[in-house]
C-alpha cells in the first residue's frame, strides 16, 4: 500500500489513458453490439494484413515451435533476422505466450492498451524528473502524450509505440549524465529501443543529438563551461556508440539482412518541392493537423500530412513559452530554431527523405512526428510550471491569429477535418487563455484552476480520440481471424507427413503461412529479400512494393518447381490441372447481413509437384546462368532447360506482326486450350492502374497486380488470325518498345517430360526441423549437381556426410550444392549471418558499461 500511494502519481498517468480508450470502446459496445469482437474490429491496414500474422509467428518462436532464425512461412523461405528487428522486436510480445493462438487479434490490442499506459507514466515521470514537480497536473502532459496524435493515429503500427514510450526514459537517460554524470540509464533504453524497433530508433538517435545539444545551450555558458560542455559531451558519444554496441544482438544480424531487401528506387520528383504550394502545404497540410478531430481514414496513408496534434492546451503554452521572461534568449532562440526544422521536415523532400534513413516510407509519413510532439509537450509543461504574468495584448493576439487560421482552413475542403471540430477547438482555445491567465495572476484561485485546466485537458484528449479512433468500421474483413485458425490452419497442417508448400487465393492476410505455421510462397513484407523478388519477378510471379504472391491456375510450372503440392480456395480450379482432393468449410461474417454463415471451400493437388530438391545434369557454370529482364516465357525455357537438360522449350511464341497503335496481329496456328501473354508493367507501386487487353476488338481481361505477371486467357481463335490490342479503355498509345506484348502457347506434353527427368533423382529421406534440413541424396557422374528450391542465403551452413561444403548460388537465387558421386547425408542449419557477431559485441559492450560506471574515468 506504501508503494501505491508513493507512485501514485504514476499509476494515474498509466491509467486514464486506458480508461479514455475503455470508456469509448465501452460507449461503441453499447451503440453497436458485437462492436468489440475479440479485437476483430481493430484489424485496420496493415494490422489485418501483416502484423497479427506475424505475432502469430512470433508466439511459436517463443513457445519453441518456429525458429528465430528461418521460416519457410515468408516467400519460399528466408531470414528472419530484419523482419523481427522491424515488427518483433518489442519486449511486450512475451504477453502472446499467455494466450490462444485464436485471441491473437485480441492480445495485440491489450498490448497497444499498455503501451499507451505506460507512455503516459514513462512521461510523467520525465516530466517530473526533469522539471521537479510531483503533482497531479503532470497528468495534463502525460495524457497528451499517451494519446496524441501519432498514438492514436497510428495505433495499428502497434511495433513503433515501444520506441515512442521509451523516448521519456532516453531523454530521462540524456539528462543523467548532465546531473549525475551516469549514462547506464541512457545506454540502456536506447539500447532497448533500437532492439525493440531499429527503425524507428533511428529517427530516436538523431532527436538524441538534437535534445542533447538543446540541453547544452540552457545549462552552460559556451565561454565559461567548455571543459564541462566537452566532458558530458565525451560520455554522450560514449554512451551511444555503447548502446549500439548492446543492442547488436539485433541490429547487426538486421543490418546484415537489410542490404538484400528490395527498397524502390528514388523518383526525381519526390525530391522536388513546389514553393508555389506552400501556403497550402503549411495551412492544409501541417497547421491543420493541429486540431482536434483532424484524423480520417483517407488521410491515414497520405504522403504530406503528418500526425502531430498533441492537445490544444500544449499548443496554447508553446506559444506563451515566447512571451516568458523565465526563460533566456538563447533558449527561445534554440527551441524555435528545433521547432522550425521539425516544420521544415514535414514538408522539404531532402530532410523528409533523411529522417526516414533515405528511403521514402511507403504511406506512413513523417514517422518521426512523435519526437516533435513530445519536444512540444515537453516545451509546454516548462512553460507551466514556470508561469509569469500572462500580459492581455499576447493572449488576445493569440486569440485573433487562431481564429483566422481557423476561418481560413474551414473553408478548405479537407476530407479528414470536420468543421464542429475547428469549432471546438476554438472553444477550448479561449477557454485555456483565460483559465492560464487566471492561474498566472491569481496564487489564491491558482489551486483549483488547475484542477480544472487538468480535467478539460483530459476531456479535450478524450473528445480527440473518439474523432480520430479508426477501427474497421467499414467492416473489410472477410474471414474471422480465429475461425481461419481454428477451422483452416487443421486442415492444412495435416496434408501430408512430407515437406509441402501450400497457397491460396482465399486469404485472411498474405501471411497466412505465418498463420498456420505452415511453407507457402506468397507473402507481403517489407523485409521481402529482392534477390527473390528479382528471380520471382523474371520467372512472372505477380510483385508488388512489398507483396509476393503465389499465381495460381495459370500454369503448373513454377507451382512444380516450387512443391506447392497443394492449394485451396474457391471451386473455379475444376478446370485447371489440380486434383480435386476434398472440400471442407469454415464458418465466414456477412458484413453484409451482418450473420455467420458456412463458406465452402476446397483442397486441390498439384499432380506434377517436384520435390524440394533433385539432381541436375549440368555443370556449375552453365547452372548458374540467371534469367534476363524482359520476356517471362523466355525465362522459363531457360530455367526447365537447365534443370531438365533438354532442348525443348515449353512456352512457344506465336507468329506476331506489329500494326501499330498497340495492336499486334497474331496467328493461332493451333488448338492450345490457352493464351498465355505478358506486357511491361511497373513493378514498384501496387496501384498503378493497368492496360486492358482487347481480341478483336472484343474486351477480354484487365490484368491487375495479382496476375499481371502471366495473363492467362481461353483460346476461342483456333487455327485463326487475330488482333490484340493492349491499352485503357477508348485509348491506346505507342508502346516503349514493338515487342511489349508477347503471346505464347504452353506445351503441356514437354513439360510432362521435363517434370519426369526431374522427378528420376529426388532427394530422400527429407526432415526439416525449424531452421534445420536433413536428407540424403545419391549422385553419380552425370548427375553431381544438387538444385534445391531454398532462397540462395549466407546463413546456411552446410555439410556433406560430416564435412563442412560450400554452397552457391544457381538459376536467379536458388541454392545449388556439388557432390561427389556415391550416396551422401546432407544437413543444412541456418543461422543469420552476423547473429553470434551480434552476441559477442553486446556482451562486450555491455561490460565495458559496467566497467565505465564502476569505475569512471577522470579528467586531467
Amino acid at each position: 500500500m506504501k508503494f501505491i500511494k508513493k507512485k501514485r502519481l504514476f499509476i494515474s498517468a498509466f491509467l486514464i489513458p486506458i480508461l479514455i480508450v475503455g470508456i469509448y470502446l465501452i460507449y461503441m459496445v453499447i451503440r453497436f453490439p458485437g462492436y468489440f469482437q475479440k479485437g476483430e474490429n481493430l484489424l485496420l491496414a496493415d494490422m489485418g494484413t501483416q502484423y497479427n500474422s506475424l505475432y502469430s509467428y512470433i508466439q511459436d518462436v517463443l513457445l519453441g515451435r518456429a525458429s528465430i532464425f528461418y521460416s519457410f512461412a515468408r516467400g519460399l523461405g528466408g531470414n528472419m533476422a530484419s523482419t523481427i528487428g522491424y515488427y518483433l522486436g518489442s519486449p511486450f510480445n512475451i504477453v502472446y505466450i499467455f494466450f490462444p493462438k485464436g485471441l491473437i487479434p485480441l492480445c495485440t490490442f491489450i498490448i497497444y492498451l499498455i503501451k499507451v499506459g505506460l507512455c503516459g507514466s514513462f512521461m510523467c515521470f520525465f516530466l517530473h524528473k526533469r522539471l521537479q514537480v510531483k503533482n497531479y497536473s503532470l497528468l495534463i502532459f502525460s495524457t497528451g502524450y499517451a494519446l496524441c496524435a501519432y498514438t492514436v493515429n497510428y495505433y495499428f503500427n502497434n511495433m513503433w509505440l515501444d520506441v515512442v514510450l521509451f523516448t521519456p526514459f532516453v531523454m530521462y537517460g540524456i539528462n543523467n549524465i548532465f546531473e549525475k554524470k551516469k549514462i547506464y540509464v541512457y545506454t540502456i533504453f536506447l539500447a532497448l529501443t533500437i532492439i525493440a524497433n531499429f527503425y524507428i530508433a533511428y529517427m530516436l538517435c538523431i532527436f538524441c543529438l538534437i535534445y542533447f545539444i538543446f540541453e547544452v545551450i540552457i545549462r552552460y555558458s559556451v565561454r565559461k563551461d567548455i571543459k564541462e560542455i566537452g566532458n558530458v559531451f565525451l560520455k554522450f558519444i560514449i554512451g551511444s556508440l555503447l548502446a549500439c554496441g548492446v543492442s547488436c544482438v539485433m541490429l547487426l544480424p538486421a543490418i546484415s539482412n537489410l542490404s538484400q531487401i528490395f527498397r524502390t528506387p528514388l523518383n526525381e520528383n519526390q525530391l522536388k518541392y513546389d514553393m508555389r504550394g506552400f501556403k497550402n502545404t503549411v495551412f492544409n497540410d501541417i497547421l491543420s493537423k493541429l486540431y482536434i478531430g483532424s484524423h480520417s481514414k483517407e488521410s491515414v496513408l497520405s504522403r504530406n500530412r503528418p500526425n502531430i496534434y498533441f492537445g490544444i492546451i500544449s499548443l496554447v503554452l508553446c506559444y506563451f513559452y515566447f512571451f516568458n521572461s523565465k526563460f533566456k534568449i538563447k533558449e527561445k532562440i534554440t527551441t524555435f530554431c528545433i521547432m522550425l526544422l521539425f516544420f521544415l521536415s514535414f514538408f522539404a523532400p531532402y530532410l523528409n527523405l533523411f529522417w526516414h534513413g533515405f528511403s521514402f516510407p511507403n504511406g506512413y509519413i513523417c514517422r518521426f512526428s512523435f519526437l516533435f510532439i513530445f519536444f512540444m509537450i515537453f516545451i509546454a509543461a516548462r512553460t507551466f510550471y514556470n508561469l509569469n504574468k500572462i500580459r492581455i495584448v499576447p493572449s488576445i493576439l493569440f486569440i485573433v491569429l487562431y481564429l483566422w487560421m481557423s476561418k481560413y482552413i474551414s473553408k478548405q475542403y479537407l476530407v479528414f477535418l470536420e468543421k464542429s471540430d475547428i469549432i471546438i477547438s476554438c472553444v477550448f482555445v479561449i477557454l485555456y487563455i483565460i483559465l492560464i491567465f487566471i492561474i498566472s495572476r491569481s496564487l489564491k484561485l491558482k489551486k483549483i484552476f488547475v484542477i480544472i485546466i487538468t480535467c478539460l485537458s483530459i476531456v479535450e484528449i478524450y473528445i480527440n480520440f473518439s474523432e480520430c479512433f479508426l477501427t474497421n468500421q467499414s467492416l473489410k474483413i472477410h474471414i474471422n481471424y480465429e475461425n481461419f485458425y481454428t477451422e483452416i490452419c487443421p486442415v492444412l497442417n495435416d496434408l501430408d507427413d512430407d515437406f509441402y508448400r501450400v497457397d491460396s487465393d482465399y486469404f485472411f492476410s498474405l501471411l497466412d503461412g505465418m498463420i498456420c505455421n505452415t511453407n507457402t510462397l506468397t507473402t507481403s513484407l517489407s523485409t521481402n529479400d529482392s534477390r527473390l523478388y528479382e528471380a520471382l519477378f523474371n520467372y512472372g510471379v505477380p510483385i508488388t512494393y512489398t507483396t509476393v504472391r503465389a499465381d495460381l491456375n495459370k500454369t503448373p510450372v513454377l507451382e512444380a518447381l516450387f512443391r506447392i503440392k497443394y492449394v485451396y480456395g474457391k471451386d473455379d480450379y475444376l478446370d485447371t490441372y489440380y486434383i480435386f482432393k476434398k472440400k471442407f468449410s469454415m464458418m465466414k461474417y456477412d458484413y453484409v447481413i451482418k450473420n455467420w454463415k458456412q463458406k465452402d471451400l476446397y483442397l486441390y493437388e498439384n499432380p506434377y509437384v517436384l520435390d524440394l530438391g533433385f539432381l541436375v545434369n549440368k555443370n556449375y557454370y552453365s547452372i548458374k546462368k540467371k534469367a534476363k529482364d524482359g520476356n517471362v516465357y523466355e525465362n522459363l525455357n531457360t530455367l526447365y532447360k537447365l534443370l531438365s537438360g533438354t532442348d525443348e522449350d515449353i512456352f512457344h511464341l506465336y507468329d506476331m506482326t506489329y500494326l501499330g497503335d498497340n495492336v499486334y496481329e497474331v496467328d493461332i496456328n493451333n488448338d492450345s486450350d490457352y493464351l498465355y501473354m505478358a506486357y511491361d508493367y511497373d513493378v514498384a507501386i501496387n496501384w498503378v492502374p493497368y492496360d486492358s487487353i482487347y481480341i478483336n476488338n472484343e474486351y477480354v481481361t484487365t490484368p491487375t497486380s495479382e496476375d499481371v505477371g502471366i495473363i492467362k486467357a481461353t483460346n476461342n481463335y483456333e487455327n485463326q488470325k487475330i488482333n490484340i490490342r493492349v491499352g485503357m479503355d477508348n485509348y491506346s498509345y505507342e508502346p516503349k518498345e514493338v515487342d511489349s506484348l508477347v503471346v505464347y502457347w504452353f506445351d503441356q506434353e514437354q513439360f510432362e517430360r521435363d517434370i519426369a527427368i526431374m522427378q528420376s533423382h529426388p532427394i530422400k529421406n527429407l526432415k526439416i526441423n525449424k531452421n534445420k534440413v536433413e536428407f540424403q541424396v545419391t549422385s553419380d557422374n552425370l548427375n553431381n549437381l544438387l538444385f534445391l528450391s531454398i532462397p540462395y542465403d549466407e546463413g546456411w551452413q552446410v555439410t556433406v556426410d560430416g564435412k563442412k561444403t560450400d554452397i552457391f548460388e544457381i538459376v536467379n537465387g536458388f541454392i545449388g550444392i556439388k557432390l561427389d558421386s556415391g550416396k551422401h547425408t546432407i544437413k543444412m542449419k541456418y543461422i543469420s549471418p552476423h547473429f553470434y557477431s551480434g552476441i559477442i559485441i553486446s556482451i562486450v559492450s555491455i561490460l565495458l558499461l559496467i566497467v565505465y560506471e564502476k569505475k569512471p574515468f577522470k579528467n586531467k
